[in-house]
């Protein structure tokens, strides 16, 4: 899926996936999983929900997110690591 908000493109395509939540993938044929966390090669996140509806987020909205909705290894994949 790809959009542009404010002057900035937001493509699903282009953008590394940082996780999932409820653990599924968006797809045309799967349109019920909740929301995919992405980030764009200039380090912007953004997140594409299951009613195709892409919402652009801060690092610190982003990182707050994936704290509820991914596991250990993929949050600190992108946020580093956390303290224990």
């Amino acid at each position: 899926m790809k959009t542009i908000i404010d002057g900035k493109k937001y493509d699903t395509k282009t953008a590394y996936k940082v996780g999932s939540s409820k653990g599924g993938d968006y797809t045309e044929f799967n349109p019920y999983d909740a929301e995919c966390l992405y980030k764009k090669k200039n380090g912007e996140y953004f997140i594409c929900s299951c009613n195709k509806r892409i919402m652009p987020r801060s690092a610190e909205q982003s990182r707050a997110w994936a704290m509820v909705n991914l596991e250990a290894d993929e949050i600190e994949a992108s946020f580093g690591e956390v303290e224990e």
